[in-house]
């Protein structure tokens, strides 16, 4: 199941860029309760890190790796752990004198998700732009 959003922050490329390669600070836009990264900071291909997201009452935990990054361009990761495979990545770009930030990924559903598949990709789309909301709001204060 795919997902992607994108949004236009009006905040050039290097500080969106910079604030957003410090993934702890998802913590502050995105549905998330804890974000680390488990190999330390500067982030970089090759990083490791743990989620800790809600969802229905529960914490669920995700483990990951980054498996490329571009330095002011973005990243791709994938779950190494977690209850549901994963695999995705952010995009930066200069835009209409801001910054264009795509969010995407791809989820790998089994058994009886599959069914509720469409339900799921819906709640992930409305959820990632509620969260790119989030960081506009965050970052053009």
């Amino acid at each position: 199941m795919k997902f992607t959003a994108t949004i236009h922050i009006h905040r050039p490329l290097e500080d969106v860029f910079t604030y957003m390669s410090n993934i702890e600070h998802e913590v502050q836009w995105r549905n998330l309760v804890d974000v680390k990264v488990t190999s330390g900071l500067p982030l970089r291909q090759g990083s490791t890190y743990r989620y800790v997201a809600k969802m229905m009452g529960r914490q669920l935990q995700t483990e990951g790796e980054i498996t490329a990054f571009t330095l002011n361009q973005g990243w791709s990761f994938k779950s190494t752990s977690g209850p549901i495979p994963l695999e995705g990545g952010v995009a930066v770009e200069s835009a209409d004198g801001g910054t264009k930030v795509t969010l995407g990924g791809e989820m790998k559903l089994g058994g009886l998700l599959k069914l509720v598949e469409p339900m799921m990709r819906g709640m992930m789309q409305k959820q990632l732009a509620g969260e790119l909301q989030n960081l506009k709001k965050l970052l053009e204060s």
